[in-house]
């Protein structure tokens, strides 16, 4: 009976692929440490030490 019915609506059935995620990252990545301070004495101003400590 069951595949009677299934064989009436044929048509209508349709099959469902699930896609799997990929990690992917959105936005930019975070800098390190060390990339941030060098960026920052690089555009040539003054920094001391206490903004360095602090800051990152």
């Amino acid at each position: 009976m069951f595949k009677q019915l299934t064989n009436l609506f044929k048509d209508e059935l349709v099959k469902v692929k699930t896609v799997k995620r990929t990690a992917e990252t959105r936005g930019r990545k975070s800098l390190s440490k060390k990339q941030k301070v060098l960026n920052l004495l690089s555009k040539g101003d003054n920094v001391a030490w206490s903004t360095i400590q602090n800051r990152f």
